[in-house]
């Protein structure tokens, strides 16, 4: 991109903060829309206050820009593209929609922003859109692997603590090696945690196939001491010497009010 267009850029987001601001303070004044080829003021009343029968209202006027003078309403049958119908004093309106006067306001900031684009270079254009397109869509990736990263580490840091809760009454004093061996497996597309379980240095415990019960219970123990975390567990099943524990990771409906 040339140094011209990035300046143009930057002059362009000024001018649309200048724009809206500048629209909305005149707006309290008089908002105007322009008004399209062939439409009556019957149809420009209903397009921008909701209502044809406003075109007889006091507050509902057609302005001729080049005399900057008021049509009289009985010329409404006459109108010419490019005269724009205005909602007029509009704080003060009593009778009109109260969403008239912001929905005139937008169409003319629409307006002037489409003649500000209609005059500009069009590759300047398209590669404004491109550059706040990247914006976005780098915006978006950057939130996914965050929320990802936290839902892993979570995951991690649930697996370890079920770990060592899961031992700890297998530790023998004069036994130094570990009772059991474990692993994790995560899947953070999936949502899903898997813990695993198997005897270490010749034991039986744990295994489903002659110790289902103990296991279970001890599985179940963990998790009362683990209340309130974010992980709902599903049937063990075995997996070669295996046992495996899954869960499944879920945000509840206050974590996603707070984010």
């Amino acid at each position: 991109m040339s140094i011209g267009h990035m300046k143009g850029i930057g002059a362009l987001l000024v001018l649309l903060a200048v724009t809206a601001a500048s629209s909305h303070a005149l707006a309290q004044r008089r908002a105007c829309a322009a008004i399209r080829p062939g439409e009556t003021a019957a149809a420009v009343a209903r397009r921008i206050t909701g209502d044809a029968q406003n075109r007889y209202r006091p507050w509902f006027q057609i302005l001729d820009p080049a005399t900057s003078r008021f049509i009289r309403k009985a010329q409404y049958d006459h109108l010419r593209p490019g005269w724009r119908a205005c909602v007029v004093n509009e704080p003060a309106l009593s009778g009109a929609s109260p969403l008239a006067g912001a929905s005139v306001r937008l169409r003319a900031t629409f307006d002037t922003l489409a003649r500000m684009v209609g005059v500009l270079d069009s590759t300047f254009v398209l590669w404004t859109a491109f550059v706040i397109l990247i914006a976005l869509v780098w915006s978006g990736v950057n939130e996914y692997i965050s929320d990802r990263e936290r839902m892993l580490d979570a995951m991690r840091r649930f697996g370890e603590t079920f770990i060592r809760e899961f031992e700890r009454p297998l530790i023998q004093q004069d036994d130094p090696e570990r009772p059991i061996q474990s692993r994790l497996r995560t899947n953070a597309y999936r949502r899903r945690l898997e813990i695993l379980f198997a005897p270490e240095g010749g034991r039986r415990y744990p295994n489903l196939s002659d110790h289902k019960k103990n296991v279970e219970y001890d599985v179940t123990r963990v998790l009362q001491r683990l209340r309130d975390q974010p992980f709902v567990r599903s049937p063990l099943y075995a997996q070669g010497e295996w046992v495996v524990v899954p869960f499944q990771f879920q945000v509840s409906s206050k974590q996603a009010g707070d984010k």
